[in-house]
């Protein structure tokens, strides 16, 4: 196909006298084709024709040939009953009772010798008299020694020609089949003084040999068969079957059936009559081809020639146009004209468009020149604001982090003396309750009320840190069931020291109050974020509500709202109080990303915000979060009194923090487990390689000097295919989400308390791996 496509490309581009000699003698070619393939037709049809008839002709042969077997058989039955031996037998096993005709094998004998001679003077191939049972009296079969001994009276030819009333016709034709062979049989009653005394079945075999001599005598094939099974053919099985089934012949053959009769199971069995069209149609094609071939290719060439010689003439004027169209002289040359005066009008007008276009291109392209100069002045121009627009957007870029960063550090800054005061005070209680624990012990006493103050402020300790982090945004998400009431009262000191002593804070809390399926730590961000925009509104001071309470509109929600006594804000100001960058504070003052943030967590949860305020009449924020039925999950505290699950699986802990490891690995091992302990990644891979058993667990920090906890799992996971793995951090989690630990890892934040360990463990040994 590819260099049939790159000749056409050539002729395409060939000159057109040729291209108009080809397409003329193409034109011919097909002529002469389409006249071929209609004399072909023709020719088919005559000899379909002429086949259909010789086809007619053999089968009306084939049934003369029928009725002639009919009356031989007739001829035969006479000569039968005038057989004085032959007739005296028939009679006597007539009259006599079947026990006596078995003690009478001499007239058996003698009846069965008559009946050979009789089928060897009369050259059938197979004779059989019965009584007028049906019964066989005697048989003679060529090439079949055993005699016929079961009874005929089913085998429809001879029941037909045991009827009284019946007539020698086609129904006393008819497949009979004896020894492995397949006989045209006919069945004729044998009349002794009007009475039908038996029948005489005479036959011709059907044999391959048989087969093969009339398919010779008629020059085509021959199929014989059942509707169930192939009798006899010239042809394979499987051809023969597909000829022979269905309504008609395929279009190159022609066949005609011929009735032979019924078999003795009264299955119709028939002669296909087959012949084949195709020697006949090549042999009267190849003729007709060779004559069109001869003639026809002369024609072709004759034409091509002929169109060659008169399109040169044609097609002299236009070679000139061409000429002058790839002058090398300019557009405004006299050489680029065309004069057509004294040529056809088919050329005088092409010569009159061509000048035509020659005038247009030559203004136009002085157009054209003027154009490029305008743009190239103005392409120079707009490249230099570019440049400049992308040097603005950079420091603008620039400013914009600086003032986030700036933000972030002064709100830092305000919280940092009320978290020292409040570390400072929650280190008192640890060291005095521990000291006075200490004392009590060396007393002899159980410190327990001491140990649970200390207990408690560790756990007040961890929940002001997760404060912190969630405030700087560095806590990956994390959606619970949460109380919003629980959530506000949490972070209501914070909210205190950020705000400030002259602005009032309010809490008003709905009772009882349906659960949200949020991230604690984003909605603590959206509080404070709304409470810093309310403190900003306020700078003499006010008062700030907080509160929480169920939707009555619809039932299916749960709204939070933040109201201030500020300076409110106008239409204009409201409709773009949600777009990143706006702000109407001073410059230095704001990033104007608050509101922003606000606006993205609340519909990241599934929520919406309102917004209703006025110049002068404060704000208030109302947002409106899908209430759910779960019951929220009770954290676990310094003060989790719950008792610890236990184990016996080996467990590998690696921890660089010596006080911590010594912590983990007591509290594993009073829980019945089997502790390896290393202090980092490198001494964990050697114990792994050196113990003799399987590991079940890996408990590893996520940081640690020299390689990291994911780095240690992978490794180890070499080592022991079958080893879980528990991952431990106390850094801030996006400190964390460096280290890519896939979505289904195990992970337990710090600071954790030995029963929040305890079950951790338990909870990743018996899940699903």
């Amino acid at each position: 196909m590819r260099g049939v496509g790159a000749l056409a490309r050539r002729v395409r581009r060939g000159r057109l006298t040729i291209q108009l000699a080809l397409f003329a003698a193409l034109v011919a070619a097909l002529a002469v084709g389409a006249t071929f393939v209609a004399l072909s037709r023709a020719v088919r049809e005559r000899t379909t024709a002429l086949v259909a008839t010789e086809l007619s002709r053999n089968q009306r042969a084939l049934l003369l040939l029928q009725r002639r077997t009919l009356e031989q058989s007739l001829l035969t039955a006479s000569l039968l009953t005038k057989s004085p031996t032959l007739r005296a037998a028939i009679e006597t096993f007539r009259d006599e009772p079947a026990d006596e005709r078995a003690r009478r094998p001499e007239l058996r004998a003698t009846l069965q010798r008559e009946l050979e001679n009789l089928r060897e003077g009369s050259g059938s191939a197979l004779l059989i008299v019965t009584d007028e049972q049906g019964r066989p009296l005697a048989s003679s079969i060529a090439r079949v020694l055993a005699p016929a001994s079961r009874s005929l009276a089913t085998v429809p030819m001879v029941h037909h020609a045991l009827d009284a009333d019946a007539v020698v016709d086609s129904a006393s034709l008819g497949v009979f089949e004896a020894g492995g062979v397949a006989y045209q049989a006919a069945a004729v009653p044998i009349v002794l003084d009007g009475y039908v005394i038996g029948a005489l079945v005479t036959g011709e075999p059907l044999d391959e040999a048989r087969v093969a001599e009339l398919a010779r005598v008629f020059e085509g094939d021959l199929v014989l068969r059942t509707p169930t099974r192939i009798l006899g053919s010239t042809l394979p099985p499987e051809s023969a079957r597909a000829l022979t089934e269905g309504d008609a012949a395929p279009d190159d053959h022609l066949s005609a059936a011929l009735p032979l009769g019924l078999t003795a199971t009264g299955e119709p069995a028939t002669m296909h009559l087959i012949y084949t069209l195709a020697p006949t149609e090549r042999a009267l094609t190849r003729s007709l081809l060779l004559t069109f071939l001869l003639w026809g290719g002369a024609a072709v060439i004759l034409v091509g020639l002929g169109t060659a010689l008169v399109s040169r003439t044609v097609l002299r004027p236009l070679h000139r146009v061409v000429d002058v169209m790839r002058s090398p002289a300019p557009i405004a040359a006299p050489e680029r004209r065309l004069n057509g005066e004294d040529e056809a009008a088919e050329v005088r007008s092409l010569s009159e468009s061509y000048n035509q276009l020659i005038d247009s291109l030559s203004a136009e392209r002085a157009a054209l020149e003027r154009r490029g100069a305008e743009l190239a002045e103005s392409n120079r121009v707009l490249t230099q604001q570019m440049r400049e627009r992308e040097r603005a957007e950079r420091t603008l870029r620039e400013r914009d982090e600086q003032l986030r960063q700036s933000q972030k550090l002064e709100a830092i800054g305000t919280l940092a003396g009320g978290v020292a005061h409040d570390f400072n005070n929650l280190l008192t209680v640890i060291s005095g309750f521990t000291q006075l624990a200490m004392l009590q012990a060396a007393q002899g006493r159980v410190a327990t009320d001491d140990l649970k103050q200390v207990a408690g402020a560790a756990d007040r300790a961890s929940h002001l840190t997760r404060q912190l982090l969630a405030f700087g945004r560095k806590q990956l998400l994390q959606p619970r069931v949460l109380d919003l009431g629980e959530v506000i009262a949490g972070i209501e000191p914070m909210l205190r020291r950020l705000i400030g002593e002259h602005i009032e804070l309010r809490t008003e809390h709905a009772q009882p109050l349906a659960r949200v399926h949020a991230d604690p730590g984003q909605i603590e961000q959206v509080i404070v974020n709304l409470a810093v925009n309310a403190r900003d509104a306020m700078p003499n001071g006010g008062t700030l509500a907080i509160g929480t309470g169920n939707d009555s509109s619809d039932g299916r929600h749960v709204r939070l709202f933040v109201r201030d006594t500020g300076m409110g804000m106008s239409a204009e100001t409201r409709a773009r109080i949600f777009e990143p960058f706006f702000t109407t504070k001073e410059p230095g003052k704001g990033t104007g990303l608050g509101l922003a943030t606000v606006y993205g967590i609340v519909a990241q949860s599934g929520g919406r915000i309102d917004v209703e305020t006025e110049p002068g009449a404060g704000t208030t924020f109302t947002i409106h979060l899908p209430a759910t039925e779960d019951s929220p999950v009770a954290a676990t505290s310094a003060l989790d009194t719950r008792p610890a699950p236990r184990g016996t699986e080996t467990i590998l802990l690696v921890e660089d923090e010596p006080v911590l490891r010594s912590l983990a690995e007591r509290t594993l091992r009073e829980q019945g487990y089997v502790v390896h302990a290393a202090e980092n990644g490198l001494a964990a891979l050697a114990l792994a390689r050196a113990m003799p058993g399987t590991i079940d667990l890996v408990i590893t920090d996520v940081v640690m000097p020299e390689m990291s906890g994911p780095v240690l799992a992978t490794r180890i996971g070499a080592i022991q295919p079958a080893a879980r793995v528990l991952y431990v951090s106390g850094y801030a989690d996006d400190t964390i989400s460096g280290y890519r630990l896939a979505p289904t890892s195990a992970f337990l934040a710090k600071p954790f308390t030995p029963v929040s360990l305890a079950w951790k463990v338990r909870e990743v040994l018996d899940g699903v791996r």
